[in-house]
C-alpha cells in the first residue's frame, strides 16, 4: 500500500499488477532513489574533496568525489564477466557449506 500511496494509485491498480510488473516498478524506483541520493551526497563529497586537497597541498594525493562516496550507482550496474560471476558463485557455495 505504500507504493499505492506514494504514486497516488488505488488499491485496485496495485492489485492488477503482475509480480513481474511490480518487481520492475520497484527496481526502477530503487535505481531512481540511489541516483538521486548519490547526486545529493556528491555535493558534500565535492566539498570534502576540495578541503582535503587544500589541506594536502601539492605533495599529497589529489582526492576526488569517489574517494568519499564511492563510484556512482550507474557504474555499479555494469555487466559482470563470466569469471566474476564464477567467483561469486564459489564464494556463495563456501558460505552455504558445500555444493549447491
Amino acid at each position: 500500500m505504500l507504493l499505492a500511496s506514494e504514486f497516488g494509485w488505488t488499491p485496485d491498480i496495485v492489485d492488477g499488477l503482475t509480480v513481474r510488473e511490480l518487481n520492475d516498478i520497484l527496481n526502477s524506483l530503487t535505481d531512481f532513489i540511489s541516483i538521486r541520493d548519490y547526486k545529493e551526497w556528491s555535493k558534500f563529497a565535492f566539498l570534502a574533496a576540495t578541503m582535503a586537497n587544500l589541506l594536502a597541498g601539492k605533495k599529497g594525493k589529489a582526492y576526488e568525489i569517489e574517494d568519499f562516496i564511492g563510484p556512482p550507482p550507474w557504474e555499479k550496474k555494469k555487466q559482470k564477466t563470466k569469471e566474476e560471476m564464477r567467483e561469486e558463485l564459489e564464494e556463495l557455495k563456501k558460505k552455504l557449506g558445500g555444493d549447491v
